[in-house]
């Protein structure tokens, strides 16, 4: 006997995966400043109204090299969620003072939202290897403002200009595939 009562219909995921992300709320920006490794701030996003333990979370990282990188997407971040002069008139002491003040920005404000994707080898429950997948900010073209208030004006779902492609490499990355063994007894001169 199949009970359909207590059966609740899903429309799409619970959570901000890669590709674009028509609703998406900011949960929190946290800050990891570990002795001996690159700081780093984590950027928790949501589908609006989902539990906020639901959050998708995206490393960006504050080393001298990636910091330049790292400030170019928080400066288009803070674009869509509030108004230039909110992030581009303040000075940090560091990454926590940063994620701070990024909370209190951009907690609970909604834009549209692209994440990209990378394949990495990890493990199961078990121990087991399984091919995993990592999101990520792109570099480029990534977000739009979808709220009144913002440094851009709101672009409506229709009109949006964001882009995904499971098949650009800029898009969701791979992980190689193995180099064929060489078969036995076979020679690599050239002739």
């Amino acid at each position: 006997m199949f009970d359909f009562s207590k059966v609740k219909a899903q429309d799409g995921l619970d959570f901000i995966g890669y590709g674009i992300n028509h609703e998406t709320e900011v949960v929190k920006i946290e800050s990891i400043a570990e002795e001996g490794k690159t700081p780093y701030i984590s950027i928790y996003f949501k589908i609006p109204g989902q539990d906020d333990g639901k959050a998708t979370r995206v490393n960006e990282y504050m080393s001298d090299k990636s910091a330049p990188y790292t400030m170019e997407k928080l400066i288009k971040i803070n674009n869509c969620l509030c108004k230039k002069e909110a992030l581009s008139t303040k000075q940090f002491a560091g990454v926590v003072d940063l994620a701070s003040t990024l909370t209190e920005l951009w907690a609970n404000r909604k834009m549209r939202l692209k994440l990209s994707a990378e394949e990495y080898m990890g493990v199961d429950k078990e121990g087991n290897p399984k091919l995993k997948t990592r999101v990520l900010l792109p570099r480029f073209n990534f977000c739009e403002a979808t709220m009144p208030g913002a440094e851009h004006a709101p672009v409506a779902k229709e009109d949006s200009k964001l882009e995904f492609n499971k098949n650009d490499k800029y898009d969701y990355k791979r992980i190689a595939k193995e180099a064929p063994a060489p078969k036995e007894n076979a020679s690599d001169l050239p002739f």
